[in-house]
């Protein structure tokens, strides 16, 4: 006699896909995966409203003939079945997309993940990989402008790789989450490709902004960081902390948005500020991590001001023998910051230490004034709800600024 096991083994067949083009009047769907005959002619129903009339409709007898097909699928299968399926839907999606019904997009994806995640509820421990939903629902979301949603569905994507694909660091979450412009195997590589000129700009003058970015960190402050050791020591880094890039990838996207609007004249003289702190703050928060990684001997420093000391003596800013307490009472940021925090900004973002001078009269380099800008910042970010406009006026300065202390931190790394 067989076992329970052995029968329901004995009833799932392979399935092997066919790959052709679909025929659907109007349009020609090419690169159709046909899993199933009744799955065929529920995507050409499908298909049929909405390349004629714009229609989406995802009916019961769609779902239920999807989750039967699912339940064939063998462990095995699963992976790569489950890859192929979606893929039936991204022809829908770009077609959306280009459109600009992102929102559309957004709900056709969010009904898929609802029936599959039932359908897995109902039958573990089978799985099938959602990358891809979750992939296209980020992208959409950020279409959207929705950052949050669109980083949480980005990591999912990556999560499902991890999980299924051995090589997930090839695929296009990863891709995205560590902004690598290098794999063109990427639907949404475009946007990625203007993230890394943002960067770019702002490192070496050699992004998006085709050279006019004259104030970047080699132009100012002599940097000697390449774009390509930039991603070789925290992009790529395996050793980096995996959450410190992708916040980092966060934070770049929120200020980018930030910019477009800081360019439209968009932002008032409350909400525009605050916002733009809470962005910067999350910058600052990257940038302390990095600078934990190149100065914390078995964890014992973990302050801001420590790292900054020990970066003031590494650089020769001041004498070796100078105390902390002695570096940051001639600083004397809180005080200063305290009592006029616009012309303190202003003396120090950008093209910082013009005009600043310590309590005992020292002038700053340049990049000294951006670390000073980063942990006055830092401390008035993190303790502080108040509006301050300037730094929404300085927007340009300040992030050239912070950007400066995190290549100088990766420089010396």
């Amino acid at each position: 006699m067989c076992g329970a096991d052995t029968l329901n083994n004995m009833a799932k067949k392979t399935i092997t896909p066919k790959q052709y083009s679909l025929q659907i009047t109007p349009i020609t769907v090419h690169g159709f995966n046909d899993l199933d005959k009744d799955l065929t002619l529920e995507f050409e129903d499908f298909y049929r409203p909405f390349f004629t009339q714009g229609v989406i409709n995802i009916p019961d007898s769609f779902i239920k003939t999807s989750e039967k097909v699912f339940s064939r699928f063998d462990k095995k299968q699963r992976i790569a079945l489950g890859d192929v399926y979606f893929n039936n839907f991204t022809v829908v999606t770009e077609s959306l997309l280009v459109r600009k019904q992102y929102d559309v997009a957004f709900r056709l994806w969010t009904q898929i993940l609802a029936f599959v995640k039932d359908w897995e509820n109902k039958n573990k421990p089978s799985k099938l990989h959602k990358g891809t939903p979750y992939y296209f629902s980020a992208v959409s979301s950020i279409h959207q402008n929705d950052f949050d949603a669109a980083l949480m569905s980005m990591h999912n994507a990556l999560i499902e790789d991890k999980v299924n694909n051995p090589k997930w660091d090839e695929a296009p979450g990863y891709y995205f989450l560590t902004l690598n412009d290098q794999k063109p195997d990427q639907y949404f590589k475009p946007f990625v490709d203007g993230m890394v000129g943002f960067i770019r700009d702002r490192l070496d003058g050699q992004g998006s902004q085709g050279g006019k970015y004259k104030k970047h960190y080699y132009a100012t402050r002599g940097g000697a960081l390449t774009y390509r050791q930039f991603r070789s020591k925290f992009l790529d880094d395996k050793s980096v902390n995996e959450e410190v890039k992708y916040f980092f990838v966060y934070s770049i996207i929120r200020i980018w948005h930030l910019r477009r609007l800081h360019k439209s004249k968009v932002g008032d003289e409350l909400m525009a500020p605050l916002i733009f702190t809470n962005a910067l703050f999350s910058l600052l928060l990257v940038i302390d991590n990095l600078f934990k990684k190149w100065n914390n001997p078995g964890g014992s420093r973990w302050k801001f001001a420590a790292h900054l000391h020990e970066l003031a003596k590494h650089e020769g800013w001041i004498p070796s023998s100078t105390t902390i307490k002695s570096y940051m009472q001639d600083l004397n940021v809180t005080n200063r910051s305290g009592n006029d925090f616009e012309n303190w900004c202003k003396d120090l973002a950008g093209d910082g230490g013009r005009k600043y001078r310590t309590q005992n009269g020292r002038k700053l380099s340049t990049i000294e004034a951006d670390f000073v800008l980063a942990y006055g910042l830092r401390n008035f970010s993190a303790h502080s709800i108040k509006s301050q406009k300037i730094l929404w006026n300085l927007y340009t300065g300040i992030l050239q600024s912070l950007l400066n202390s995190l290549f100088k931190i990766l420089e010396i790394s």
